[in-house]
């Protein structure tokens, strides 16, 4: 019976910690937007394999009519197998560049493409996105040293983008929680920027063989050396949902192939709490075989806080987004069944599959070290 009662008060207090951090500085932070003394030269950088040439157009689009004066744009082909018609007649402002043959991924491609960015700070998205027009500005008025910014789903249909959309939204309000909170623990290199100068410094992106988690890494090492992180919440960035519950799969093992490598620290912090707060749930649904009443009551109160916060934070993250579907809490309760449905097929997946796709190539998942 101890046992049981102290694995609920470590499930609450957990449940409840994360939802005073993440969701009450969330919806209280004080944003401080101070006007620019200046326009320093800014570099985009884009890197980009393979995609429609509808895609690139539309960003160009988008980067055309920013409302910044003073930029400069770097297309980085990361050896597409087709040719851009729309790279032969650019703006003065924007560049297109490949990258060499001995290189070769995301981000050896952001990497080759600050080397050659003359801007002191630099902004990263996908080509598969949509920037607003005030996106460079308002990033910048953030006046730190690494600026984070939100992502939302361009509007679909079906289950599977509604599923996505809210994940979606439940990551982003935890990413901008974190950073308010002063641990800043996920970033997005569709909306990222800092200061070429920190780049340098820390010595660009770690060397760990994982294709993705550069914009990660880099965030945990400014975290470590005490530069100034921000999260604008207005900057909203656009891009696209997976189109495929295969290709979704392939995203989230892409995901995992970088946790092995978090600093020991944050990874086994965040891997432990995590961890103790589901063995928690299932330490309480074993003891109802030898408690029913009690077990199962203190297993419903510990199911039912999770889904009104997860509910409070969902809610909160589709409405900032401007999602405009409406979410219920009986959607919610469907939501929080299924997507653990979804967590334990990832963690099954993640046991058995050695390699994961992306881009037409293919990775190695590299084992979990704890």
């Amino acid at each position: 019976m101890v046992v049981l009662w102290a694995a609920a008060t470590f499930f609450l207090l957990y449940h409840l910690l994360c939802f005073l951090i993440y969701f009450y500085l969330f919806k209280n932070k004080k944003h401080s937007i101070q006007p620019l003394a200046s326009y320093p030269l800014v570099s985009v950088i884009i890197p980009f394999r393979n995609p429609p040439e509808w895609y690139i157009k539309r960003l160009l689009l988008c980067l055309i009519r920013q409302q910044y004066p003073n930029f400069e744009v770097l297309w980085i082909d990361d050896h597409s197998w087709k040719r851009y018609k729309v790279f032969d007649h650019l703006p003065n402002n924007m560049r297109y560049l490949s990258l060499p043959k001995d290189k070769q991924g995301k981000k050896a491609a952001i990497h080759f493409g600050i080397q050659h960015a003359q801007g002191t700070f630099i902004l990263t998205t996908d080509v598969d996105c949509t920037v607003p027009t005030n996106w460079i500005k308002q990033l910048l008025q953030q006046n730190a040293d690494v600026v984070l910014g939100p992502v939302r789903l361009a509007p679909q249909e079906g289950f599977l983008w509604w599923f996505q959309a809210v994940e979606n939204a439940v990551l982003m309000v935890i990413t901008a929680g974190a950073v308010y909170s002063n641990f800043p623990h996920w970033a997005n290199g569709a909306n990222l920027g800092y200061k070429k100068s920190l780049f340098l410094k820390l010595g660009g992106f770690s060397k760990k063989p994982t294709p993705s988690g550069d914009d990660e890494f880099l965030l945990h090492k400014a975290w470590e050396n005490r530069y100034k992180i921000a999260f604008c919440k207005e900057a909203i960035v656009e891009t696209q949902s997976c189109l495929t519950w295969k290709a979704l799969l392939q995203q989230r093992l892409r995901w995992l192939s970088k946790t092995p490598y978090y600093q020991p620290f944050l990874r086994k912090l965040h891997v432990f709490c995590l961890g103790t707060a589901q063995l928690c749930v299932i330490l309480s649904l074993i003891l109802v075989w030898f408690y029913p009443m009690t077990a199962a009551t203190i297993t419903a109160i510990q199911l039912t806080m999770k889904w009104l916060l997860d509910w409070h934070i969902a809610k909160t993250g589709i409405k900032w987004l401007g999602y405009s579907f409406k979410f219920p809490l009986w959607h919610a309760l469907f939501y929080f069944l299924f997507y653990h449905l979804w967590i334990w097929l990832l963690v099954f997946m993640r046991a058995f599959f050695r390699s994961f796709e992306w881009k037409g190539r293919k990775y190695p998942l590299t084992l979990l070290l704890l």
